[in-house]
């Protein structure tokens, strides 16, 4: 994905394939002259073939962010690498701290895309990031697509209050793209004292209405949809933004915590767990 005013990226990374497809979409669609700084976080341990896990040196971790950097470098990108080293489980605050201290407009890194119990008990670190940062985050999984004559973003809101940031957010990505942007709301089922309820279909179409509107000011071929799916919101995305074939999703967070996550079902966690797409999510302003 070509970016517009994403200028300084933060590249978390370690030595899964996720990690390895981050640095390639990064390294294939990032415009010329970007700044890019590679972190990784040491001491980390490789789960081995035989279940147990085996320390990495230090000279492991340097190779590694090293290695990237040059691939980044001979794309033409200005990268620069580093090794930090963080308590075990505050990897995620080391990576936010990095983002504060390079100023970057954007943290991308790779997700091994856990469920969201495994996300608690076993450390999703995207997810972590996610929740305590408010820089957007990109995540990816899958390898990135090759060109295509032209790229298709599916922005995802849940609302009014996801407008503010993850419309403008789309239109950074989309203008430099030249991606057309179809405008998403599903609506949720939910069950309220034993009675179905669903949210007013006038006003999730008025809240996909107004992103329409505003990304057509902007000059971004958009269009809008609303369903209401008998699945998880993730769930529908996902099938939506796979039979599509969009290559990246945008949508907002409302930042929920590791148990908040888990117990309300958090959909841009469960949403990484299901799909190959790259996402993004929307920064948020430091009042929320």
């Amino acid at each position: 994905m070509n970016w517009y005013e994403f200028r300084r990226i933060l590249l978390a990374v370690d030595a899964s394939t996720q990690s390895a497809n981050a640095v390639e979409l990064i390294a294939n669609f990032v415009p010329l002259g970007t700044a890019v700084k590679i972190v990784h976080i040491w001491p980390l341990q490789v789960a081995g073939q035989d279940g147990f896990s085996v320390p990495e040196t230090r000279t492991m971790a340097e190779s590694l962010v090293e290695g990237h950097a040059d691939r980044l470098r001979k794309a033409g990108l200005e990268a620069i690498a580093e090794v930090r080293t963080a308590p075990v489980g505050r990897t995620y605050q080391e990576i936010v701290d990095a983002a504060e201290d390079f100023a970057s407009d954007l943290i991308a890194m790779g997700s091994r895309g856990r469920s969201d119990l495994g996300g608690l008990f076993l450390g999703s670190v995207s997810h972590q990031v996610v929740a305590h940062t408010t820089r957007p985050v990109l995540i990816v999984r899958g390898a990135p697509q090759p060109a295509k004559p032209q790229r298709r973003v599916l922005l995802a809101i849940a609302g009014g209050e996801e407008i503010a940031t993850a419309v403008p957010t789309a239109i950074a990505v989309s203008r430099r793209w030249a991606a057309e942007v179809l405008v998403l709301h599903v609506s949720r089922v939910l069950a309220l004292e034993g009675v179905p309820w669903t949210e007013p279909a006038p006003e999730a179409q008025a809240a996909v209405d107004a992103a329409v509107r505003e990304l057509r000011a902007a000059g971004v071929s958009a269009h809008g949809d609303v369903v209401t799916g008998g699945g998880s919101v993730a769930s529908e995305i996902a099938e939506i933004a796979e039979g599509w074939d969009a290559d990246l999703i945008v949508m907002g967070s409302r930042r929920l915590g590791e148990l908040h996550g888990l117990l309300t079902g958090a959909s841009d966690h469960q949403l990484v767990h299901r799909i190959q797409t790259p996402v993004l999510i929307a920064g948020r302003s430091q009042g929320e």
